[in-house]
């Protein structure tokens, strides 16, 4: 039995809350009973065998000072806990509105796209809510020409253009921060040649000494060129007129042109209108003289922070890519709706396209033709090609689909 409960067995003392038993001495003077001190029990002396041991068991006042100094020490570390935690809370507050601007953006994209049907995987898992399946928020912003869209990324307006490769490299001579990301479609006969047979024209020999419109320093115009030099006329014997396509349908109608090149579908209608009087080439029995490719292209700061929703982006394109084989009357359905396109025009042309989603082979020697042309025909001030294979970032499509990159 404890000291302690021996005194208080003895004497019939309970100790008050707050007793803490000191232990003084192991040897003191012999003494039966407890010594009292200002009506303190202070000490007891218990005899174990040969050893005796003087134990302080009760002191009123030290009792209190004990509680008092208790609750002190208890109040100091509420009061800290209270500091700490609001401290914990303003950090985390600061750091919430740093953040906020980062939550709000993430899963957004903005996508310039063109008013082309070759912008047909971009429409249709739009429409098909493929992007809302890959956890993305994207907003269109349509524009008549891919070379439109592309001067939205470049001046910050949109994260993603689709666009052709022609004003990409054109870009080129002038910054090197623009990437192509993923080509979305291609076509042999998406660009023609039309002439008026009235006006002489029934050969593309014929075109030497006409006068051809397009827009200059478009992929219109370097079409006509190819087409020229294949068939042994020079430029310099064509009388090239710059116009917009609007001008050109109208300059065709009042007949201060003989024919025109520009891409599709101006040449289809024009050919239905004219009738007999019109004359296409290529025709359908020549060899193609150009690939036209349309591609989504980005700028390195538009790509910053958005690598993660741009790898999502091409996952929901891979998802239309197979509805469009699936239901390929269904996309041209939609695309007759959003682009108010004939119907009848889709159709016939539907086999000259292709619109699997990937990055072929023969992109940047394409790339680099161009750009050769760019500098034979004066359109830049620089005499150095850039790195072609330098415009693309095949990455995100590494990440999505990498049997589709060939470079």
């Amino acid at each position: 039995m404890s000291a302690a409960l021996l005194l208080a067995e003895r004497t019939g003392f309970e100790p008050a809350e707050g007793f803490r038993p000191h232990y003084l001495s192991k040897v003191a003077p012999s003494t039966a009973q407890p010594s009292l001190r200002n009506g303190a029990i202070i000490a007891q002396l218990v005899d174990f065998g040969n050893t005796r041991t003087v134990t302080l068991l009760y002191t009123p006042h030290l009792a209190q000072e004990e509680r008092t100094c208790h609750n002190e020490r208890m109040k100091n570390t509420k009061t800290m806990w209270l500091v700490g935690v609001g401290v914990a809370v303003l950090a985390l507050s600061a750091i919430f509105v740093m953040l906020l601007p980062w939550f709000s953006e993430r899963g957004k994209l903005t996508v310039a796209v063109s008013r082309l049907e070759a912008t047909a995987l971009v429409r249709i898992a739009h429409d098909q809510g493929y992007f809302d399946v890959h956890g993305l928020n994207v907003e269109l912003i349509e524009d008549d020409l891919g070379k439109f869209s592309l001067k939205r990324v470049l001046d910050g307006e949109a994260h993603l253009a689709t666009t052709a490769e022609f004003p990409v490299v054109g870009q080129s001579f002038k910054r090197d921060d623009v990437r192509v990301l993923a080509t979305i479609h291609r076509a042999d006969r998406n660009i023609h040649v039309l002439g008026r047979v009235d006006a002489g024209i029934q050969r593309a020999e014929d075109l030497e000494g006409k006068r051809i419109a397009t827009t200059v320093g478009t992929v219109g115009e370097y079409f006509l060129h190819k087409l020229l030099k294949r068939h042994d006329v020079d430029p310099e014997d064509v009388e090239i007129i710059n116009l917009t396509p609007q001008q050109i349908i109208q300059a065709l109608d009042q007949r201060t042109i003989d024919g025109f090149s520009l891409r599709e579908p101006h040449v289809h209608k024009t050919a239905l209108r004219l009738g007999d009087d019109a004359v296409v080439f290529p025709g359908d029995d020549e060899a193609p003289v150009y690939t036209a490719t349309f591609n989504i292209v980005a700028t390195q700061k538009s790509l910053r922070g958005k690598r993660a929703e741009v790898r999502k982006f091409l996952s929901a394109l891979r998802d239309a890519q197979d509805f469009l084989q699936r239901d390929p009357e269904g996309v041209r359905a939609i695309l007759v709706e959003q682009l108010d396109l004939d119907a009848e025009y889709l159709e016939l042309t539907w086999d000259d396209s292709d619109f699997s989603l990937g990055l072929d082979a023969e992109l940047p020697t394409m790339m680099a033709e161009e750009g050769l042309w760019r500098i034979d025909q004066g359109l830049t001030d620089s005499i150095i090609l850039p790195d072609m294979y330098k415009l693309i970032d095949q990455t995100p499509l590494e990440r999505v689909n990498p049997c589709c990159v060939e470079l």
